[in-house]
């Protein structure tokens, strides 16, 4: 369902009756949202439906994301894909929501194959779960960021933790968003990227690395191009690198 149309919506109560339905995807156009009926619809798909793969991108409300939250944990399957853009407003930082939705898929979902969060405050606890799942994952292949806000002194979290990975073979940060406190420089920012960046180029699983829009500049551009040519061996799977939306292929 991806439309700027009130009237697509309408096909939620009869997909609350397809219990083969495996694949759910919604995408309100135009930063719309979702009534609370149509969210109760979307709630009963999937406590109803064996899905493997959810995406949603559209702008809930705190109470709706405290639905899906408990809709992910009465789920009767395990998802394999789950992508989630709340587009929240900027003024709302809803943090707890999100460590529990992110500790329901720790929980519920450890068949993850696919997880890309966007849009999404990456507290200190958030981070500490998806280190965790990285950490104990046995299935995950593609972690995507994309406009997530990040503190500089949090990245290092997630940059050990995907050096202690050995699944992951695609890893996305596009657009990050800072927090505004006054220690968070643009500096160490910077820092902070190339350094998960580099730990990604020198994991030997990873096929696929895209960081665009992350204000690295030529100089961390060139550095990161540096680190891709001197780990570039026939033991190095590495085969795109996508920085700055500059695509390089390595044949």
């Amino acid at each position: 369902v991806c439309s700027p149309s009130r009237s697509a919506f309408q096909v939620f109560p009869s997909c609350t009756r397809q219990h083969d339905l495996r694949i759910l995807d919604v995408c309100l156009l135009f930063s719309g949202a979702l009534s609370m009926a149509e969210m109760k619809d979307l709630t009963s798909i999937l406590n109803n439906a064996p899905l493997t793969e959810l995406s949603l991108a559209f702008h809930f409300t705190i109470t709706q994301l405290q639905m899906l939250q408990t809709a992910l944990t009465e789920m009767r399957s395990s998802l394999h894909q789950f992508h989630l853009d709340p587009c929240l407003p900027s003024h709302v930082v809803a943090t707890s929501v999100f460590v529990d939705i992110v500790s329901t898929l720790t929980v519920h979902h450890k068949q993850l194959v696919s997880l890309q969060l966007g849009d999404i405050p990456m507290s200190g606890d958030v981070l500490t779960l998806i280190a965790t799942l990285l950490r104990e994952t046995r299935h995950l292949q593609h972690l995507g960021f994309h406009y997530a806000m990040f503190h500089s002194s949090t990245l290092p979290m997630l940059c050990t933790a995907l050096a202690e990975n050995s699944t992951v073979t695609s890893f996305e940060m596009y657009n990050p968003k800072w927090s505004t406190s006054t220690d968070d420089n643009r500096s160490e920012r910077r820092s902070a990227l190339l350094e998960l960046g580099k730990t990604a180029i020198h994991q030997m699983r990873i096929t696929r690395l895209v960081m665009g829009r992350c204000d690295l500049q030529q100089d961390g551009v060139m550095e990161l191009m540096k680190t891709v040519a001197s780990t570039k061996t026939s033991l190095n799977p590495l085969k795109q690198v996508d920085i700055q939306q500059n695509t390089l292929t390595e044949e």
